[in-house]
């Protein structure tokens, strides 16, 4: 067992790890709401920025709570881990799995068939919804400058693209 002081170091360097997920998909986050009204549209890169998004939150989530993972890009897997701390993380899979296939086939021709402008934003309402919605099961000394005031909900019943301000320390 640890003690107070090496615990206290573990779960400190666990914070500063999530925060750095975070800052990274956060910028993914970002990047693919700037590409949505890039001409001509990069459709693929938008994709495959949300799936990067969720991917990161998904792992800040993890690396916050000390659990080990592979090195994968399937969303599926990440929540089956996420499920076993939270099964609140069961209510994103759908939105989440949506995006998988975008990890690594957007980024190569023939693996997946082209992505309409429709599908990229859905992809990005799938993405915020993940997001808002991981974020809300961390703490808030881990999540405070990428939180918005409350989760989203079903990403299907947005009334258009979900704006996040950029958080204060970019």
């Amino acid at each position: 067992m640890l003690s107070g002081r090496e615990g206290g170091y573990f779960m400190e360097q666990q914070l500063k790890e999530a925060q750095e997920w975070l800052a990274k998909g956060w910028h993914d986050l970002v990047s693919a709401r700037s590409l949505l009204c890039h001409e001509p549209e990069v459709t693929d890169t938008i994709a495959f920025h949300c799936q990067q998004a969720v991917e990161k939150a998904l792992k800040a989530y993890l690396v916050y709570y000390g659990r080990t993972f592979d090195r994968v890009h399937n969303l599926g897997y990440l929540l089956d881990i996420c499920g076993e701390i939270d099964e609140a993380c069961e209510q994103l899979r759908n939105a989440a799995e949506v995006l998988t296939p975008y990890g690594v086939g957007a980024r190569y021709p023939g693996e997946i068939e082209d992505i309409s402008e429709q599908q990229a934003a859905e992809a990005l309402k799938s993405a915020d919804y993940v997001w808002d919605n991981i974020l809300a099961l961390l703490p808030a000394e881990v999540t405070q400058q990428w939180r918005k005031t409350a989760p989203v909900s079903n990403p299907l019943e947005l009334p258009g693209l979900n704006s996040s301000p950029l958080p204060s320390s970019l």
